[in-house]
């Protein structure tokens, strides 16, 4: 697909072509980054990289990256890195800015679990619930939806053993902190 169709500054048309063409590059992560050089200095846009933190020991990447940084700075362009770990090379510290996500906190815990639990128009006790955000405390939103559709394609249903199972779970996934690394220009 050609970029020249892109009006510059119309980001909801630049995401199209990103994701369209993102699509036929993902398995390449240096194409990637290429892509985001090919776009026209005017055209505003972000780029969202996720997982791409696994690339970053490679040192066609790392130059990649740092040319990049280059251009990114004098044009309205920014890339997002989204990964789980913080694992950013030393060469590249100074170039990128960390932002790291609190988990949720216990209100917020609870009330994911309530939406959850009411969208299965399952019923339980408000001790079953408590202990259940208890259980959940230091997983991330997203790692507590896994972990109790895991639970209910296994055993039907959420009960008073789900707690249990649920610090099973974090027993066996030690990644529970979200991070964000951003190349700003």
């Amino acid at each position: 697909m050609s970029h020249e169709h892109i009006i510059p500054g119309t980001l909801s048309m630049v995401i199209k072509v990103i994701l369209m063409t993102l699509g036929l590059q993902q398995k390449n992560p240096l194409e990637a980054l290429e892509l985001v050089e090919k776009l026209t200095a005017e055209t505003a846009s972000v780029f969202v990289l996720k997982d791409y933190d696994n690339f970053l020991k490679d040192l066609s990447i790392i130059r990649k990256l740092k040319n990049l940084n280059r251009e990114l700075k004098t044009q309205p362009k920014n890339l997002i890195i989204i990964a789980p770990e913080i694992n950013i090379p030393e060469g590249l510290r100074e170039l990128i800015t960390i932002v790291e996500f609190p988990l949720p906190n216990y209100l917020e815990i609870k009330e994911e679990l309530k939406r959850l639990v009411n969208s299965l128009q399952q019923d339980i006790l408000d001790s079953q619930l408590n202990e259940l955000t208890i259980a959940c405390q230091g997983l991330s939103l997203e790692r507590i939806r896994r972990v109790l559709s895991k639970i209910i394609t296994k055993y039907g249903t959420i009960n008073e053993l789900s707690p249990n199972l649920i610090l099973e779970e974090k027993k066996t996934n030690h990644s529970t902190k979200s991070a964000l690394g951003i190349l700003y220009p």
